[in-house]
């Protein structure tokens, strides 16, 4: 993604737990929004674990997270 002149957001159901190699990969350029405390997305009607991620560039700064 770079050189890319605008900030970007990722976010997605990216099946990977929070300790993968491809959430390690994006943590690599991008920060996570919820990194601590997060809410479980899987399975939807009783959430264990957290597939979802909401990723973000360094120049963008988050003032709140709903549901975080």
């Amino acid at each position: 993604m770079q050189p890319w002149k605008y900030p970007v957001i990722i976010a997605g159901d990216f099946n990977a737990e929070p300790d993968s190699k491809v959430v390690g990969k994006l943590d690599a350029g991008f920060i996570r929004s919820c990194k601590n405390g997060c809410a479980n997305t899987i399975p939807s009607d009783a959430p264990t674990k957290i597939i979802a991620k909401y990723l973000r560039d360094p120049f963008i700064v988050v003032l709140s997270i709903m549901g975080c």
